[in-house]
């Protein structure tokens, strides 16, 4: 008979663990249905967030300016290496992954849109430029998610310079920024 009361006030305090009741009507959900509510919904939220293009845009615009801030480091690098000088890319600008080998990177950052026409209009791609003796350079991104809209480049300069600009660097002699 000990035994027994002991059981009914084990599953009785065990039953109002999962059972939230409301004290008029005795019904209630249990704890178990809510979690499982919450989990849906946290589900759904996390599918509809991750979907959001306008997000996937500013995060592909963050490794932008990671990627161009690693290639400056590189280059910076090896003009410390060899008197500096940066490696040489004259008349037109090239993708900086041309010179991957040269500047000793082993693994080479490529736009996360490379080639596509979804940025600001124009094509994703980084870029770089040196003087004809190789003494500056400029390396570039196009944004695909700008703020403010007028500035849809990510630009280093080997002045030193970085930021946002309207206008690419057309020649390694002047830093738009």
């Amino acid at each position: 008979m000990n035994q027994e009361l002991r059981i009914k006030k084990v599953l009785k305090i065990h039953n109002s663990l999962f059972v939230i009741r409301n004290s008029s009507s005795g019904r209630g959900f249990t704890l178990i249905e809510l979690i499982i509510v919450m989990v849906i919904l946290g589900i759904l939220a996390t599918v509809f967030v991750s979907q959001f293009p306008a997000s996937l845009g500013r995060s592909r615009d963050t490794r932008r300016l990671s990627d161009i801030k690693q290639y400056q480091t590189a280059f910076e690098s090896y003009a410390n290496r060899n008197n500096a000088i940066y490696p040489i890319q004259q008349p037109s600008a090239a993708q900086p992954s041309t010179f991957c080998a040269t500047l000793g990177l082993t693994s080479c950052p490529a736009d996360p849109k490379d080639g596509t026409s979804s940025c600001s209009g124009g094509t994703c791609r980084y870029q770089y430029v040196t003087n004809t003796t190789g003494t500056t350079y400029g390396l570039w991104a196009r944004l695909e998610r700008p703020f403010p809209t007028t500035l849809i480049y990510f630009i280093s300069c080997s002045n030193g310079k970085n930021g946002q600009g309207s206008v690419a660097p057309t020649s390694a002699n002047t830093c738009p920024i």
